[in-house]
């Protein structure tokens, strides 16, 4: 997942966003829709795994969670495009399960030049993420079948 500024989103998400409290994901066809639309992909009203990229794009999302909870006034506040969020074992567990993977290998490392947030990993504390990997051949044996058919 990466920030990006698209003022057509942005005008329909804030025309959305006024109806509802919520985050909204929009796709992009880059898997090759002939349309050339994008497609809402989400919509989530609780904290979500991708709240991390928040912080490293410049947007505090805790914070504006708790100022809107308590009716406190903020201000408009706009994220950094290019930053890049990513969980490795979802992606690892994307590219082992997808037969029509739409990246080439080279293509799918230079996407990884725009992470700044790995949505488990963290120096302060690595033991969650390695608990994800010990699960990682369990999850992976899980996708084969379906490779297969």
């Amino acid at each position: 997942m990466e920030t990006v500024e698209l003022p057509e989103i942005e005008e329909l998400s804030e025309r959305f966003l006024k109806t509802i409290t919520t985050m909204v994901s929009w796709r992009s066809n880059s898997n090759g829709s002939a349309d050339g639309k994008y497609k809402l992909l989400d919509v989530n009203a609780r904290t979500w795994g991708f709240h991390s990229i928040g912080s490293a794009c410049g947007v505090d999302f805790p914070y504006l969670l708790f100022a809107d909870q308590l009716g406190l006034s903020t201000e408009q506040v706009r994220a950094k495009a290019g930053v890049g969020w990513l969980r490795l074992l979802t992606d690892i567990q994307r590219v082992i399960g997808s037969r029509a993977w739409s990246l080439s290998l080279g293509a799918y490392f230079r996407s990884l030049r725009a992470t700044r947030v790995e949505a488990v990993f963290s120096w302060k504390d690595p033991f969650p993420s390695l608990a994800e990997m010990v699960l990682l051949p369990y999850l992976v044996a899980k996708k084969l079948p379906s490779i297969s058919t």
